[in-house]
């Protein structure tokens, strides 16, 4: 005769409850990391990853349940694997349309992401030509001759042009940028021609500006892009981005928990 004690516990919702304890084990060792000062940052993918899992075997430990309830339980085991995974995996969902927007947003609305495009490119120039970058007075012309890719675009801040024309969400585009001349990024003219494996990595490499064809120089170009927001993109020759503020003339690092600012370095 068949009785109930007979079950055996389904080894799906067994594993699914596993994958929900390291789950939360992870996130209270990265919480406990964090308070100690050590930052595990590793650890919130292992949570995220058994988040994952937990809620995939949680809901076929259901169905396997279902199916094979003569002689399978543990429908409470499942259940609560569910319950636990699905807060994270909510957040990994959110974290993920979060992230998707904030690059489109930079690739349509912020120099940053040709900013990020034209330092790749002078660093496979570099790769090509010996180690050595551009000659600054015509940095411009190499890159579009060596980089079929790039266009004259990609020397633009997004924003250049009519703004009336642009919109976003469907709303029309209102900035403060007074965006002028053929490009909106400028190369350090100190290092035209120079091997990268000579130079420093925090020398500023490129940055934005407002100016002609090929423009380049040094810091007399970051007040052609003073703008209310203060501030403007920087890439080293190391590849760092630093957001210059303009209040402090100089940028902002992290020691720890404390911020302080750093001048810039051209040479």
């Amino acid at each position: 005769m068949w009785c109930a004690d007979d079950k055996e516990t389904s080894r799906v919702a067994i594993a699914a409850m596993w994958c929900s304890i390291i789950n939360v084990a992870s996130l209270i060792l990265f919480a406990l990391s964090v308070v100690v000062g050590f930052d595990i940052g590793l650890l919130i993918a292992v949570s995220m990853l058994f988040a994952v899992l937990g809620l995939a075997l949680g809901v076929a430990a259901l169905f396997v349940i279902s199916i094979r309830q003569r002689d399978t339980k543990g429908y409470a085991q499942a259940i609560l694997a569910i319950i636990i995974s699905i807060p994270v995996v909510l957040v990994i969902c959110d974290v993920s349309i979060s992230v998707s927007a904030r690059k489109k947003f930079t690739e349509n609305f912020s120099g940053r992401h040709n900013l990020k495009i034209l330092y790749e490119s002078l660093q496979d120039y570099a790769k090509a030509h010996e180690g050595c970058l551009p000659p600054a007075e015509s940095w411009c012309d190499e890159l579009l001759r060596f980089d079929e890719a790039l266009s004259r675009e990609n020397f633009q801040h997004p924003l250049a042009g009519d703004l009336e024309q642009k919109t976003y969400a469907g709303y029309p585009i209102s900035s403060n940028l007074e965006l002028t001349g053929d490009c909106q990024f400028a190369f350090n003219s100190n290092l035209s021609g120079k091997r990268l494996d000579d130079i420093s990595k925090d020398v500023v490499l490129i940055f934005e500006a407002d100016g002609d064809w090929n423009l380049h120089g040094g810091s007399e170009l970051l007040d052609t892009r003073y703008i209310e927001h203060n501030h403007l993109h920087i890439r080293f020759v190391d590849g760092t981005e630093v957001s210059y503020h303009f209040d402090q003339e100089a940028y902002p690092t992290y020691e720890g928990r404390y911020r302080r600012y750093k001048k810039l370095r051209w040479r």
